[in-house]
């Protein structure tokens, strides 16, 4: 099998570009995406009212819960920024590949399953990570003036390269490892074994994922498939 694994950022508009791109410059018998059936169905049918979907949110579990709420208000927030509504680009994927009767697969890990993991996490840690996130919404404001003082150009719009992706990584997992097992590393465990389980079925397979997790699934799919890179 041979797969094109491409990383993109869930609120950048250039993510949908090189997606399509992707789609058709090559003749893929199957698209997978990081999805799971109920955020496909979210973003199928999200509220046109503005309204913020809390169905994620489990009010009797008080850390995890501010976690995912503080999740949703900087993803939102980074959406705004962008103009592009977070996960658009998945949704992007799914409709392209239909429109050219390719088969769809969401390879993903049930969101709720993921989510109550995040209960298993010490204590400290996640108070450290939600102190992390609301630092994270605050500065956003100041984000243009952060990339005057910053080595590096910050540009939500685009996706981010992967020097950058890769020090944003190692720099989460050391900060939280606990956390970074759970939203990451056991996903990329699992897409990963759902893309090997693709392969016996399809052979030239486009696997669309957020950036964070490209790199991690690489190794893990490494002895088992010809790797081609995606077009830039």
């Amino acid at each position: 099998m041979t797969i094109t694994i491409l990383g993109t950022s869930h609120i950048a508009g250039e993510a949908k570009e090189r997606i399509k791109r992707a789609i058709e410059e090559k003749h893929f018998d199957c698209v997978a995406v990081e999805l799971d059936m109920d955020r496909y169905y979210a973003l199928k049918n999200k509220p046109q009212d503005g309204h913020k979907d809390s169905t994620y949110i489990d009010r009797k579990n008080l850390l995890q819960s501010m976690i995912v709420a503080l999740l949703m208000k900087l993803q939102n927030n980074l959406s705004e920024h962008t103009g592009i509504g977070a996960g658009e680009e998945m949704l992007f994927a799914v409709n392209e590949a239909e429109s050219r009767q390719i088969p769809v697969k969401l390879i993903d890990q049930h969101i709720n399953t993921t989510l109550s993991k995040l209960s298993a996490i010490s204590s400290m840690e996640r108070i450290n990570f939600l102190i992390y996130l609301v630092g994270g919404i605050i500065a956003l404001p100041f984000l243009p003036v952060l990339s005057v003082f910053s080595k590096k150009t910050i540009d939500l719009n685009k996706v981010p390269e992967k020097e950058m992706v890769s020090e944003l990584i190692t720099e989460f997992k050391k900060k939280f490892p606990q956390t970074f097992n759970v939203l990451v590393e056991e996903r990329n465990a699992i897409m990963s074994e759902k893309i090997k389980k693709l392969g016996e079925t399809y052979k030239n397979i486009l696997v669309v994922v957020g950036a964070g997790h490209l790199e991690g699934m690489k190794k893990i799919l490494s002895d088992k498939i010809t790797y081609a890179p995606a077009s830039k």
